[in-house]
């Protein structure tokens, strides 16, 4: 496994070594959609499912500016994070497009890219770890009837052209997506999300939901009609 720091160390790498191969009216977007988080699904209060993503997709947009307009065509791949293979298959894949993009039509909606500032936003959050989903969740939660999921991680989007703009954007968080049951299969739905864990304030929050299912076990009034 690549650590996200690594993947943007690695798209540096192919951006850059796809932006030295254009020719003269010829331009370049790179874009890295990325992730790497893990999951718990839940039912009647036990772990039924638990795992980990780490996904990372490299895409290319390429650009021909010609006497008729601008042409316009983009292919993804998933990068394995393996330096030599992905450099192969981005170099390829841009040859590729090069050979195509001269016998498309005219994009009138295609605009050529852009320098408007280069931008790095990174927003690190503290987030509870699957093992310690399971000691610091489960205890709380062993004597209600819950079902739902918790999703935290890693997400990155990030953008470089060859007009030399680079953003990059990062961000951690978290989300216990739940519902309590009563007896009578009544329930009550909650979503806890954020930034940064706190077990207490998910305390606060179960705690609420709890009381919100009990107002439902009163007897149900029947208004008559008039």
């Amino acid at each position: 496994r690549r650590s996200l720091a690594a993947f943007r160390e690695l798209f540096d790498q192919l951006s850059n070594e796809l932006f030295s191969r254009l020719q003269v009216q010829e331009f370049l977007s790179c874009d890295l959609i990325a992730e790497d988080s893990q999951f718990v699904r839940l039912n009647r209060s036990r772990v039924r499912q638990a795992g980990q993503v780490q996904d990372a997709i490299f895409r290319l947009r390429f650009f021909l500016k010609s006497g008729k307009g601008i042409h316009c065509v983009e292919r993804s791949f998933t990068l394995t994070g393996d330096e030599t293979q992905d450099l192969k298959s981005a170099v390829g894949i841009l040859s590729e497009l090069k050979n195509s993009i001269s016998g498309l039509p005219v994009d009138p909606y295609a605009a050529l890219p852009v320098f408007r500032g280069n931008i790095e936003q990174i927003q690190e959050g503290i987030l509870v770890s699957p093992e310690s989903f399971f000691d610091e969740v489960l205890p709380q939660i062993k004597n209600l009837d819950l079902a739902g999921i918790y999703a935290s991680g890693a997400i990155v989007r990030g953008t470089q052209n060859s007009l030399g703009q680079k953003q990059w954007f990062y961000t951690e968080n978290f989300s216990m997506d739940y519902s309590v049951y009563n007896s009578e299969e009544k329930a009550v739905k909650s979503v806890f999300a954020g930034t940064n864990w706190s077990t207490s304030d998910f305390d606060q929050d179960l705690e609420h939901s709890v009381s919100l299912l009990r107002s439902l076990d009163q007897p149900v009034v029947r208004v008559p009609r008039g």
